[in-house]
């Protein structure tokens, strides 16, 4: 899975930033996992797997995680 370079300021929230992930089988597509920068909590994700469960990390949320644990 590729995540974008950098991050996004959310409007209204400049504690919270949008990280761009990109769909695994198609490149066009890509969601936004939502990211508290004060404690690295992630908040959630823009695809259809996490609005249809908003408990359940989604396999983008996932990606995040492992890929923070690797910069530790």
């Amino acid at each position: 899975m590729k995540i974008g370079k950098g991050s996004t300021v959310v409007k209204g929230a400049p504690n919270y930033r949008h990280i761009k992930v990109f769909s695994e089988s198609d490149d066009s597509k890509c969601y936004y996992v939502t990211v508290n920068v004060n404690d690295g909590k992630i908040i959630g994700c823009s695809c259809p797997a996490s609005a249809m469960r908003p408990f359940l990390k989604c396999k983008h949320q996932k990606e995040i995680i492992n890929r923070r644990l690797l910069q530790i």
